[in-house]
């Protein structure tokens, strides 16, 4: 998962990947910090999945053991939320600034999608 969404260096985008459809609702009251002041904490309180935070022009790895899991996507300031993106296995993405997922060009550049475009 490639991050292109960010503008600056202060801006990243939270990821959650996942086997099971998540409810927006759920993930509503999940990112909610009022009573732990941590998204982290409280993602993982409620949901039991790793909430990973990738930063700005930053990449993320992810093992995957399955055909196919579900991506959940937040923005670092809880405004927008993609949820239950569908992933296949050995596929690689890349989080747009227009707030979209794009799979990437296999053997083309890291920051490349599969019309061609750099979204570095």
């Amino acid at each position: 998962m490639a991050n292109a969404y960010s503008t600056s260096e202060n801006q990243w985008i939270w990821i959650c990947f996942h086997t099971e459809v998540l409810s927006l609702e759920i993930i509503r009251l999940a990112i909610n910090t009022e009573r732990n002041g941590s998204i982290e904490t409280n993602w993982k309180h409620v949901m039991c999945h790793k909430l990973v935070r990738v930063s700005y022009r930053d990449v993320y790895k992810q093992r995957r053991h399955t055909a196919s899991e579900f991506l959940t996507i937040i923005s670092h300031d809880r405004k927008w939320i993609i949820p239950n993106y569908v992933i296949e296995a050995n596929r690689s993405f890349i989080v747009t600034r227009q707030r979209e997922i794009v799979p990437q060009k296999y053997g083309g550049n890291l920051w490349e999608d599969e019309s061609g475009i750099n979204h570095y």
